[in-house]
Formats: structure tokens, C-alpha cells, sequence
């Protein structure tokens, strides 16, 4: 798989894809903000990563089965629903703002365009443009060089049904504590206006941030427990992951 600079990504700095031809956007907080909501942009995602697993494809020859792809299952998903197909396009707009985007249901491609270049996305490049899609967003990337044997009938319906209950704990936290909060908890422990994080902050940057904040505010608060003279508490330094009992 393709490598991306760290560096690029914590600038919030436009990602070249060699691979591909093509200049990425990392989207602020804001435009997805306007363009998703929350609940959209987490939708969105799972769109574009979707895999057949997650599909309810009906009956199907083994055979075809074994070869959908990513790709497959994402045209699958936007041939079925026109709104999931203009969320999907509205994602590509956010990504490449200075390109033309062509989806191309009749050939099985999407087209994104600049002047006289033109790269074609299909089934045989999308992995690699996922996999810079997703590290924007500090998503979880699976290789697929480690991708575990074809399952079994049985083993995939308990997989999908594994799958269902995750998705939900997470609908659920996302309830809970969702970036609102931890945008509005931000903005406090930076002493910033929230308009400067959802303006200027991208969402690798967010998600970056947070854990680091909520780390150093529990060491702070574990170290003045122990000037006050607390026994046993447990120092975890927020700069790594290294921790030291205070007796």
C-alpha cells in the first residue's frame, strides 16, 4: 500500500497521490460539517467502505462472490440509491474541489478530471485510493495482504451480524459523546473560539488532538492529587506511554 508522510498530514496540507495523478483536500471540520452533519459524514464512510460482507446480496454464484471487490460492493451500493450516490459524489467534491467528478454508472467508473488529464477510478486502483481516503480521516486501514481466508456461508452471517452490533455500540456512542462535545471540550482546554477549530482544524488534526488533550488533563489532574498527598495514584505521561507509580 501506498505511504504518506505523517508531517503532510498533520499540516492539514494537500496529499499528492502519485499512484493516481490526482491532489487530495483534507476538508475542514467545517465544510464537512455543512456538507454531512455528523450522522452523514460517519454514513458516508461506511459507504465508501462497505464490503460484501456488510451487503445483502441475495443468491449469488460462489464464484462471483469470490471476486467482488470494494469497488463492487460501492458501485452495488450507489446503483441501488440515488442519495447514497450523491452523498458519495458530495465526498468527492469535499476530496478534489478543483477537479471535475463523473460517475460513469454505465462503464463501471468514476471519472475525476482537470483540464485535459483525466484519471479513471475502477476496480482495479480504488484500494488505493481508499487507503488515502481513510488516512485523512485517521480510519483504520486493513491489509489486504493479511485479509483472512474466504468464510464460509455460516462463518460470513455470523460475521455480519458481529458487524451490525458493532456499528451500533458505536451509532450509540457516537450519541453519547459525539465531536460536538469533544469539538466544544477542545475549544475549552485549548482557549480557542470554536469557529477556529471547525474552520481551520481538518479531521486527522482533530482526531489527533484529542486523545494527546484528554492525556495531558489526566496527568495534570493525577499530579496535583499527589502534591495533595494521594497514595498509590499512577502517573501516565501524555507525551508517551510510559506510566510510574507515586508510593
Amino acid at each position: 500500500m501506498p505511504k504518506i508522510d505523517g508531517l503532510q498530514l498533520i499540516s492539514g496540507t494537500d496529499i499528492v497521490m502519485p499512484e493516481l495523478g490526482l491532489i487530495m483536500s483534507q476538508p475542514k471540520i467545517k465544510d464537512i460539517a455543512y456538507m454531512f452533519g455528523e450522522d452523514g459524514y460517519y454514513e458516508v464512510m461506511a459507504y465508501l467502505s462497505t464490503t460484501k460482507e456488510n451487503l445483502n446480496l441475495g443468491e449469488m454464484p460462489e464464484e462471483i462472490y469470490e471476486q467482488l471487490t470494494n469497488y463492487d460492493c460501492l458501485m452495488i451500493t450507489m446503483r441501488a440509491s440515488k442519495q447514497k450516490m450523491l452523498m458519495v459524489k458530495s465526498m468527492f467534491h469535499l476530496l478534489f474541489p478543483e477537479y471535475e467528478i463523473n460517475f460513469n454508472m454505465e462503464d463501471y467508473l468514476i471519472e475525476i478530471s482537470k483540464g485535459e488529464f483525466t484519471a479513471v477510478i475502477n476496480s482495479g486502483n480504488f484500494a488505493v485510493l481508499l487507503f488515502y481516503i481513510k488516512s485523512i480521516f485517521m480510519i483504520p486501514v486493513e491489509d489486504p495482504n493479511e485479509k483472512k481466508k474466504q468464510m464460509s456461508a455460516k462463518a460470513q452471517e455470523i460475521a455480519k451480524k458481529i458487524e451490525e452490533g458493532r456499528r451500533k455500540r458505536q451509532k450509540r456512542n457516537g450519541q453519547k459523546n459525539g465531536l460536538g462535545k469533544e469539538i466544544s471540550e477542545l475549544a475549552v482546554y485549548l482557549k480557542l473560539a470554536i469557529d477556529d477549530i471547525v474552520s481551520k482544524f481538518t479531521m486527522y488534526q482533530l482526531l489527533s488532538q484529542i486523545p494527546l488533550t484528554k492525556k495531558n488533563e489526566r496527568y495534570n489532574q493525577d499530579y496535583r492529587a499527589i502534591l495533595a498527598g494521594a497514595q498509590g495514584v499512577e502517573l501516565e505521561y501524555w507525551r508517551d506511554n510510559s506510566k510510574q507509580e507515586e508510593n
